[in-house]
C-alpha cells in the first residue's frame, strides 16, 4: 500500500481541481475525536452535502486504500499587509538591520526580513519571493528596509536580490489562441441551440513549487546582524524539521512574536494571488493561526528554552492558519551553507 505522503504527492492536483485548498497526510477524526487511523486530510472552504455537489466535485471516501477526511479550511493567501500600521521599531529604518522587521521590493508593499542565511560563504538576508515582487522582481533589483508601505525609499536600500526561484502560477489565461477557441466554440453552441458553454480559458501550473523565497545582499555585520527582533541570536545553519503537534514561534513585522502549533507537514496547499490567480505549493508545513499581512518572510522556529532551531519560512496564511516552506527545501533550493 502507498504511504500517505506518496498519495498526497500523486493525487493533490486532482483533489485541488475538485475544490480542495489543502491536501495533507494526517489522522482520521470522527465527531472531533481522533481514531488513530491514517487519513488524507482534504481542506475545503465549506463542507456541503454530497447531494449538492456535481460528480466531479465529490471527494472519494478513500484513495488507494487510505481514508479521506474532509475538513473546513479557510483559503490561504500571500498575506498583503495592512495599509495603516503604527511606526515602531519593526516598521522603521534599522541599521544594522535585524530579522523580524519591515522590508520590501520598491514595487510592492512590505513584508518581513526573516534573518541572515549563508550561501557560498557569504551572508544574505532572506524573505519571500512575493516580497521580492513575485516573478516581476529581477536579480539585482534593490530591496528596501523598511518596505515602501512603511516609508522606505531608494535611499533605504539594504541590498540587491541575488536569488529568487521562479514560482509557477495558475489562473485565468491571457493566451489569445485559447480565448479565440473559446469564443468560436461558444458561437457554434449558440448557433446550434446548445445550452452548453465553455468557460474562460485557464492557465495550468506547469511545474512544482517548493519554496517562496528571496535572498538579497551580501550583507556585512554593520548592515545586518544575526539577530531576530525580540528573540535574540538565530543561527539558521541550525535547523530541524517540524512534526505535527510541535510548538512553533515567529517574529514578524505586523504581529510581532506569536506562538502556534504545527498541524500538518508534507502538505500541498493552494495559495491565492490577485484575482483568479493562484499557486500550488508542495511539501509545506501548516500551522495554526499566528500571522497577518506583512509577516511574510518571517522565520518559523521551534519553540524551546533556547532560540530555534529554524524549521520553516512563513509565506502565506489566513484567519485560521499559517503556512511555511519546510526549511529543508529552503536550504536545498537556495543552495544554503
Amino acid at each position: 500500500m502507498k504511504s500517505k505522503q506518496q498519495i498526497v504527492r500523486q493525487k493533490s492536483r486532482e483533489l485541488i481541481s475538485k475544490g480542495a485548498y489543502l491536501v495533507a497526510p494526517g489522522e482520521k477524526y470522527t465527531n472531533g475525536v481522533p481514531t488513530g487511523r491514517d487519513a488524507i486530510i482534504i481542506g475545503v472552504p465549506k463542507k456541503v452535502p454530497k447531494k449538492d455537489l456535481s460528480p466531479c466535485e465529490i471527494i472519494p471516501q478513500a484513495i488507494d486504500g487510505v481514508e479521506t477526511d474532509v475538513i473546513e479550511f479557510e483559503p490561504p493567501t500571500f498575506l498583503p499587509p495592512p495599509k495603516v500600521i503604527n511606526l515602531n521599531a519593526r516598521t522603521s529604518k534599522q541599521r544594522p538591520a535585524v530579522g523580524g522587521i519591515s522590508c520590501g521590493h520598491p514595487d510592492i508593499t512590505a513584508g518581513t526580513i526573516g534573518g541572515i542565511v549563508w550561501k557560498d560563504g557569504q551572508r544574505y538576508a532572506i524573505t519571500n519571493w512575493h516580497v521580492g515582487n513575485m516573478n516581476d522582481g529581477k536579480i539585482d533589483d534593490l530591496m528596501l528596509q523598511p518596505g515602501p508601505y512603511d516609508g522606505g525609499t531608494m535611499k533605504d536600500s539594504l541590498g540587491r536580490i541575488v536569488f529568487k526561484p521562479y514560482v509557477h502560477i495558475s489562473g485565468t489565461s491571457t493566451c489569445p489562441i485559447a480565448a479565440a477557441a473559446v469564443k468560436l466554440f461558444n458561437a457554434i453552441a449558440r448557433f446550434t441551440g446548445s445550452c452548453t458553454r465553455m468557460p474562460n480559458p485557464v492557465r495550468v501550473q506547469s511545474g512544482e513549487n517548493l519554496v517562496d523565497m528571496c535572498l538579497f545582499g551580501p550583507l556585512d555585520v554593520v548592515q545586518m546582524q544575526d539577530i531576530v527582533y525580540e528573540m535574540g541570536l538565530v543561527n539558521t545553519k541550525r535547523w530541524k524539521d517540524f512534526s505535527p503537534g510541535e510548538k512553533a514561534t515567529k517574529s514578524g513585522r505586523t504581529t510581532g512574536v506569536t506562538m502556534f502549533d504545527c498541524e500538518y507537514i508534507n502538505a500541498t496547499v493552494r495559495v491565492g494571488l490577485d484575482g483568479n490567480q493562484f499557486a500550488v505549493f508542495d511539501d509545506v508545513d501548516v500551522f495554526g493561526y499566528g500571522s497577518a499581512g506583512g509577516d511574510s518572510g518571517s522565520l518559523i522556529l521551534h519553540q524551546s528554552e533556547t532560540v530555534g532551531p529554524v524549521g520553516a519560512l512563513l509565506f502565506a496564511g489566513s484567519k485560521t492558519s499559517t503556512i511555511g516552506c519546510a526549511w529543508r527545501n529552503v536550504r536545498v533550493v537556495g543552495g544554503l551553507d
